[in-house]
């Protein structure tokens, strides 16, 4: 809470499949499951691991007020074109900062360097284990 006074959001370009869009952003989240605190804060409804989609949502801030009430947005799961927020999906994902220093990043909570930043989706890179008993129709069971 102590960085809030301090929340900003300057100009990002965020370039989902060769479509750039530039929008001001306190935070942008590139995520490919839907939930930020398992189970207890879901992004959207219709966001999961294995949808082969990388979602993006942009979150528009300036100062403590504006911070929270675009947390408290979030929190809703809005359509699309809520006012502090913007969500986005697609396989490849660039973000570059348009205004002032450079912006730090995160990977999966770990301080990973400074945007620019590029994600793609790769198909079947990662094998996953579930039980057949629960896995979702169409996914591959291979024994």
């Amino acid at each position: 809470f102590a960085a809030l006074p301090t929340v900003t959001s300057p100009l990002h370009r965020v370039t989902v499949d060769d479509v750039a869009r530039e929008l001001p952003a306190a935070m942008v989240l590139v995520a490919n499951c839907g939930e930020l605190v398992p189970p207890f804060l879901r992004l959207r409804h219709d966001i999961a691991p294995d949808d082969g989609w990388l979602d993006v949502v942009v979150l528009r801030a300036e100062g403590v007020f504006q911070s929270l009430s675009a947390f408290l947005e979030l929190v809703r799961r809005p359509a699309n074109g809520a006012r502090r927020l913007w969500f986005g999906r697609g396989r490849s994902v660039r973000v570059e900062v348009l205004e002032g220093p450079p912006r730090p990043m995160q990977l999966d909570g770990e301080p990973w360097g400074d945007a620019p930043f590029e994600a793609r989706l790769l198909p079947a890179a990662l094998p996953v284990i579930v039980d057949p008993a629960t896995a979702p129709l169409g996914a591959s069971r291979r024994g």
